[in-house]
């Protein structure tokens, strides 16, 4: 008996989940991961394996791929901690250590 409820709140909060809109459900996502209590970093990396750029996220790094026809270009966009909007098409790293050293030998477009 004790199960069948667990189950049914599950159900229920799945219910919700999906009836919320994209951004919502974006928005969620990371919120769980600031709960964590792990700072993200992303580090942008050149064609060529050197270091561009260095930050902090605020949640995650969402990809954005090519609509339909090819149209648009892929990218990742994510915000910082203070709400600001970043985009790029360049290789990228996300890690929880705020001092990775290290270059990208073989940079892979992800």
């Amino acid at each position: 008996m004790k199960h069948l409820k667990y189950w049914g709140l599950a159900i229920v909060a799945a219910i919700v989940f999906t009836a919320c809109s994209a951004e919502q459900q974006n928005t969620f996502r990371r919120d769980v991961l600031n709960l964590a209590n792990a700072r993200h970093y992303i580090i942008l990396y050149g064609v060529n394996g050197s270091e561009l750029f260095r930050g902090e996220l605020n949640g995650k790094v969402t990809r954005a791929e090519k609509g339909e026809g090819g149209n648009g270009g892929e990218y990742v966009y994510w915000f910082d901690p203070a709400g600001k909007y970043w985009q790029t098409d360049l290789p990228y790293l996300v890690t929880t250590d705020n001092n990775r050293t290290g270059v990208l030998t073989s940079p892979l477009k992800r």
